[in-house]
């Protein structure tokens, strides 16, 4: 295969329009920018409580002067085979 010349490529980059969708496809009960809206108040503490469990273990890094956040652990309650995750 040849090589392909700068020119070539840049000229192609240039030209480049992007596709036009519609939302033809698009579920009726998804959100206008994509995914879906989460009603389910039980998931959501779920989600809140893992969150929380994460901040709390920041701040406490944080407070006691570790700065170095990469040693935080993940919370053991989002592995869990049922987890909200």
């Amino acid at each position: 295969m040849p090589p392909v010349s700068k020119d070539i490529c840049l000229d192609k980059a240039r030209a480049f329009k992007p596709l036009e969708f519609d939302d033809d496809f698009r579920a009726a009960d998804a959100w206008r920018d994509g995914g879906f809206a989460l009603n389910d108040q039980e998931v959501i503490n779920k989600y809140r409580a893992a969150f929380k469990m994460l901040i709390a273990s920041v701040g406490r890094q944080i407070i006691t002067g570790r700065f170095n956040l990469t040693s935080v652990s993940f919370p053991i309650a989002c592995m869990a085979p049922i987890s909200i995750l």
